[in-house]
């Protein structure tokens, strides 16, 4: 407890610091969390149709403590992360031991993206806090069945409201109630355990089954099939990873059963790729501490060599149905957030493991649990030296200049302007209309989409220009078009806030 109290306090001690979110995974803060949130306080639907309303329902909350959306989300990762780790000492105690968890605990808080998601306004770490507890809870083996499988159907319900891959869960647990008997052996038992688990989890999410069957018509209707559609057809309709890829995918391709009928072989041939891929990638890149994914390697083999416990194989099903289930999506690291709390814990069990062979042997073993204890402290100690590095880079990356141009709106008295921007910050901080900008190849293009769709600013940033190369002229606001006024520049990085000639 007192790690995760420290490292609680550390997390809002660098989220406090932070002024606004970065242009980065934070755009969906600004562009779905927040504005979902406040939709749902005002008793509307959320428009928000790749994740559930779980992380708006829970950022509604905070807002009502802290009065700020961007400082609520942070209060809400550093929470969850602290969470986290000590979430990961519960499993990996459960697994292999004490210090084994304590070891985990300590990997997980610096490992790799970590530290970094941990200070940002995001769902990643309410997500794999979600999802830790639920394998936690699926685990007591002092509770009773019932209260085991309620309590697990319960968080994997609310995974499920948070990201609707938490879904991997369900078929885990559904194999360690009925093949690996992890509730007792009794064919009743097992059933009464799987009901349970499956009507609980059923009804968390029976209020969004309904309120999205009568909104959308389909109670499970989402759009991440526009993500597999990028991932597996992108190249063939120049669709990139971004939400200009997600857009374009969009007029090709309405639901699930399109994306696969359109080139089933396609995907059979490239699925295996992604799937070895994002293995790879997973336990090579910047998502966990150097030398950990080797680490945790040899914790596996150890792991599955000596201790094959029921739970164990739950726990490695949940994490190989995870991959199954995520190769359909493109790698990006922070998708793998799960994966990476399983490494900690594989490589903290190694450098037990490890000492406790080296000391077998000997007379006297202190030199050999020393010498454990130096080499996780190697381990961690380079891991929180890459991570710290990366966290101080990500801080440098945040748009302030988006709050100077904030405070010109709100010393003119500007209010429910249409701001049109590559990214929703300016709008959303400082409490204005959010309009998307248009995928245009010219100036001219601009002009003619801004006749029909009127509004009142032309935000030109770094983002517009790397993105709408065609409009790059607008950098320079002496060569802006005379329906197109310069109110306020911001020169490095550029921000350059223009007044439509529509404006209001």
């Amino acid at each position: 407890m007192g790690i995760a109290l420290a490292s609680l306090c550390v997390f809002l001690a660098v989220a406090a610091n932070r002024r606004i979110g970065t242009y980065g995974l934070e755009t969906d803060f600004y562009g779905d969390y927040a504005p979902d949130a406040d939709r749902l306080r005002a008793g509307e639907f959320p428009q928000n149709t790749f994740q559930g309303p779980g992380y708006p329902a829970i950022l509604a909350l905070a807002e009502y403590a802290v009065k700020d959306p961007f400082r609520a989300g942070r209060l809400i990762s550093a929470a969850s992360a602290a969470a986290v780790g000590l979430l990961a000492f519960f499993l990996f105690r459960d697994l292999f031991g004490y210090w084994s968890g304590i070891g985990s605990q300590l990997l997980v808080l610096v490992s790799g993206l970590f530290p970094q998601l941990a200070v940002t306004a995001s769902t990643d770490m309410v997500f794999l806090m979600l999802c830790l507890a639920a394998l936690v809870a699926f685990g007591r083996t002092d509770w009773s069945p019932h209260w085991r499988a309620g309590a697990s159907g319960l968080l994997t319900g609310m995974a499920f409201l948070t990201r609707y891959n938490g879904v991997f869960l369900i078929p885990a647990f559904l194999v360690g109630i009925g093949v690996l008997k992890s509730f007792g052996p009794g064919l009743w038992r097992r059933i009464q355990s799987a009901g349970v688990f499956l009507g609980v989890s059923f009804v968390v999410a029976l209020p969004w089954f309904y309120a999205n069957l009568r909104h959308n018509g389909s109670a499970l209707f989402n759009q991440n099939y526009l993500n597999i559609a990028t991932e597996f057809y992108g190249d063939r309709f120049g669709a990139d990873k971004t939400g200009d890829g997600t857009s374009i995918m969009s007029e090709k391709f309405h639901s699930f059963g399109e994306v696969v009928r359109y080139d089933p072989m396609r995907i059979a041939r490239r699925y295996p790729g992604n799937l070895l891929g994002s293995l790879r990638r997973s336990l090579s890149t910047q998502l966990v501490g150097p030398f950990v994914g080797l680490a945790a390697v040899v914790g596996a083999v150890f792991a599955l060599w000596s201790r094959r416990s029921g739970f164990l194989v739950i726990v490695a099903l949940a994490g190989a149905i995870y991959f199954l289930l995520m190769a359909l999506n493109h790698w990006e690291a922070r998708y793998y957030l799960f994966p990476a709390v399983l490494y900690a814990g594989l490589a903290a069990y190694a450098v037990v493991r490890l000492a406790d062979l080296a000391a077998r042997p000997a007379k006297n073993s202190l030199p050999a649990r020393i010498a454990g204890v130096l080499a996780f402290a190697v381990l961690w100690a380079m891991s929180l030296r890459a991570s710290a590095r990366d966290v101080r880079a990500f801080l440098r990356t945040e748009p302030v200049e988006v709050l100077e141009a904030c405070a010109y709106l709100q010393a003119n008295g500007i209010r429910d302007a249409r701001i049109l921007s590559r990214k929703p910050h300016l709008a959303s901080v400082c409490q204005q209309q959010s309009v998307s900008f248009p995928r245009v190849l010219s100036v001219e293009e601009l002009r003619r989409w801004l006749e029909t769709n009127p509004v009142d600013y032309v935000v030109i940033s770094s983002v517009e220009l790397s993105r709408r190369g065609g409009v790059a002229s607008l950098g320079d606001p002496a060569a802006a078009p005379p329906w197109l006024s310069a109110v306020w520049t911001h020169r490095d990085p550029t921000f350059i806030l223009y007044r439509s000639a529509g404006a209001r």
